[in-house]
């Protein structure tokens, strides 16, 4: 097979791949996030700094999952309406003795809260000890949460990623803003700029293979393999997990129709030949067993 025939069957392949109503979503998000976690440290400092203007001079890398407190329960959850029609959440905590950590235990129990009721929260603890420690009551200006920063990578332009010096940047360029009638020119010039900075062994096969990925997100994926093999960058699209599930499933529909094949070439050679099964399963390419399995699907 050529490469342009190659490229043909994957594209169609992982169309149809992507088509099937059964497959799931979630496993669709997560070829997009496996890319973006293998190349996080690479991507999110210049992003950070071209956008927000942050100058990171150091960090150090934390575990996304953490461990959830979900199971523990508050002492007293209610939903209270007003007299004057207010709705809010009133959590009532009991505490016997002081501690450091009930300031940021109540706000992991605003943010559970918030989540699941979407209603303002108020906090009240009703102390039961004798003393009077110096409660931390409020929390620091800095530790307040007031909502988040958006960065829309497609109204960033594209020379802004084109020009850096990581490929892990460049590939983001795929995403970023140019006009319609440019993809094509953007295509090549970001291929060309993988090319200057990939010095690793398999480093360009890896990050076309994430801009094929990528490119699903705008709807130019047949464009970005037609340009691939224009400019002779083959790569082992066998490993792409849309690939994978397209071929399984030819591969599964070819060893039905090859099985019907043979039940049918079975019938004729059990209706037109006075053989003995084990001759016909010579004949046929099949076991004895599924001879015998169709003389008695036919009743014989």
């Amino acid at each position: 097979m050529t490469p342009i025939e190659r490229l043909t069957f994957t594209i169609f392949m992982a169309k149809k791949a992507n088509n099937e109503k059964t497959r799931d979503p979630k496993e669709k998000g997560n070829v997009y996030d496996k890319i973006f976690k293998e190349n996080a440290t690479s991507i999110f400092l210049p992003l950070i700094e071209m956008t927000l203007g942050i100058k990171i001079i150091n960090f150090a890398p934390m575990r996304a999952k953490k461990q959830t407190t979900i199971e523990r329960e508050m002492d007293f959850l209610y939903e209270v309406l007003t007299v004057d029609e207010n709705r809010f959440i009133l959590h009532i905590e009991f505490q016997d003795r002081y501690s450091d950590e009930l300031m940021y235990r109540i706000s992991e129990y605003h943010g559970i809260t918030l989540r699941k009721k979407r209603l303002p929260t108020r906090h009240i603890v009703i102390y039961l000890g004798r003393d009077n420690p110096a409660f931390l009551t409020n929390l620091p200006e800095e530790l307040i949460f007031k909502g988040y920063k958006v960065i829309h990578l497609h109204r960033l332009d594209s020379s802004l990623f084109l020009s850096s010096q990581l490929p892990e940047v460049i590939i983001l360029a795929i995403l970023s803003y140019y006009p319609p009638e440019r993809t094509e020119a953007v295509l090549r010039l970001l291929l060309k700029r993988l090319h200057e900075t990939c010095h690793e062994t398999g480093g360009l096969e890896k990050y076309i293979s994430q801009l094929i990925v990528l490119s699903r997100l705008r709807g130019i994926e047949d464009v970005t393999i037609k340009i691939c093999d224009d400019m002779s960058l083959h790569i082992d699209i066998e490993k792409d997990t849309l690939y994978k599930k397209g071929m399984e499933k030819g591969m599964e529909k070819m060893k039905d129709e090859l099985q019907a094949q043979k039940k049918i070439f079975v019938i004729n050679l059990i209706n037109n030949f006075q053989l003995d099964d084990p001759s016909i399963a010579a004949t046929a390419g099949v076991t004895p067993g599924f001879v015998k399995k169709i003389r008695k699907e036919l009743g014989l």
